[in-house]
């Protein structure tokens, strides 16, 4: 992770992907020795892990572009915006915090994510579900403004 602004965000998700494929790969092998039967239970656990973390990984990486996007919109000093805007502003600011904090916490201890993966997907679901709604209230507003100032405003500029 690096830090973006005033949040911790995942900037390489190839090398975290490539160390978790590494790790079933190295499960598999473990899994296909005659040996494992006394490990089978570990040996499921473990890769039930895995798989829960990269679930997690790809709603966060889902969460942070819409994210990154909306803190753009919200936070670049376009005070009418936020005006007119008020409700799905106010949302941002709620998601925005909770999301710093979650990556925050996954930065400064990353075991987080095997410890309470399932606790941080249901997080990045109701964040995610959040910032569809605001993505939903900027696209009418950008419908609106198109249609008083067509010439400024395209109807790609959301896309």
């Amino acid at each position: 992770s690096k830090r973006y602004k005033n949040a911790f965000v995942i900037s390489s998700s190839e090398v975290l992907q490539t160390m978790i494929d590494g790790d079933v790969a190295e499960l598999r092998s473990v899994k296909a020795s005659r040996f494992s039967i006394a490990f089978k239970e570990e040996i499921d656990s473990l890769e039930q892990k895995l798989f829960q973390i990269t679930e997690v990984v790809d709603s966060i990486l889902g969460v942070q572009l819409k994210w990154m996007f909306a803190e753009n919109v919200f936070l670049s000093g376009a005070k009418d915006i936020q005006d007119q805007l008020s409700q799905e502003y106010k949302l941002f600011l709620q998601v925005n915090e909770e999301f710093a904090d979650a990556l925050e916490t996954i930065h400064n201890n990353p075991s987080t994510l095997m410890v309470s993966s399932s606790d941080t997907f249901m997080k990045m679901k109701v964040m995610d579900k959040s910032l569809e709604s605001i993505k939903k209230g900027l696209e009418h507003y950008m419908e609106l403004k198109q249609t008083k100032f067509p010439k400024v405003f395209s109807s790609t500029q959301l896309e």
